[in-house]
């Protein structure tokens, strides 16, 4: 079903960093991007994939980095298990706003591979998460990323109410399939998409623009695509670069706020949910999605 009811406005915030593999640092630059959303009165604020940690998910000898491993405890809250954990709880805590962590390592109950999985932190409830369902692999010219190696697959769609938004979540490579896309927006009600992202700049140059586009424009719905910017090295010393440009878009597919190809940038705009409602009351493409499931 569609999201309707009362209308909403927003002021969302993007965060784009470039995160480095050393989490303490990025909890800093974390903390500061929070700081600046505040004094721009900013209400949900939106941070890229792997935003504690970006660099080799293994130590040189194979085993997995464990120390950036974070955990909900049964009731769903940040459980602080390391000090690292523990610092964070405290952020959490003091944080102002609704806070989309774009993705961290969540820990499974096996303590096998970890989950990338996306954060949304509100104050005073229990963390939402939903675990990347789709992983990436791609090799090019200078790199191979396998993410199946690192982190296991998710199965389930998640959509979280976020300021009097219905907001669908996903992770990077996830952009890819719009079936996932089309789920949180005809079966779960999403008019907001989120994104968060750390694409590479060689598919991000031909494709990042497109597919964010194309996602607003066949849903009907805001997009709001945080992405990591500049350099880090994986596991065998490649370096690894990411494509910047962080996009708030519009249910017509118009940019509305855009980061640059690299630096740090709190990236601004007001959305409101009756622009979607506008726009799908105008552009009637839902119910040939129902025939066609029901068929």
């Amino acid at each position: 079903m569609l999201a309707s009811g009362s209308m909403a406005k927003l002021r969302v915030g993007i965060a784009q960093i470039r995160s480095t593999d050393d989490p303490w640092e990025n909890l800093l630059t974390v903390q500061s991007m929070v700081d600046e959303a505040r004094r721009e009165k900013v209400e949900f604020l939106c941070f890229p994939e792997n935003v504690f940690y970006r660099g080799p998910k293994r130590s040189p000898k194979g085993a997995q980095r464990s120390e950036v491993h974070l955990r909900r405890d049964a009731e769903g809250r940040l459980a602080p298990h390391s000090d690292f954990s523990r610092a964070l709880a405290e952020c959490l805590a003091a944080w102002p706003m609704t806070v989309s962590l774009g993705s961290v390592l969540e820990e499974t109950p096996d303590g096998e591979l970890p989950y990338n999985a996306h954060w949304v932190v509100r104050p005073g409830v229990p963390i939402d998460t939903y675990r990347k369902i789709h992983l990436f692999v791609f090799e090019s010219a200078t790199a191979t990323y396998r993410e199946t190696d690192d982190v296991r697959a998710g199965e389930t769609p998640v959509v979280v109410d976020v300021g009097g938004f219905r907001a669908g979540l996903s992770i990077c490579f996830d952009l890819r399939f719009p079936e996932l896309f089309r789920r949180e927006a005809v079966g779960m009600g999403a008019n907001m998409l989120l994104i968060p992202a750390a694409f590479t700049r060689e598919t991000g140059e031909a494709h990042w623009h497109t597919l964010l586009r194309a996602r607003a424009v066949e849903n009907l719905s805001f997009v709001v695509a945080a992405g990591q910017w500049g350099s880090h090295f994986d596991a065998k010393g490649t370096e690894l670069w990411c494509y910047g440009h962080s996009l708030i878009i519009d249910p017509w597919g118009r940019v509305l706020a855009e980061g640059p190809a690299e630096g740090d940038a709190l990236v601004v705009a007001d959305v409101d949910t009756a622009e979607a409602e506008a726009r799908r009351a105008k552009l009637p493409v839902y119910p040939s999605v129902r025939l066609l499931d029901q068929g």
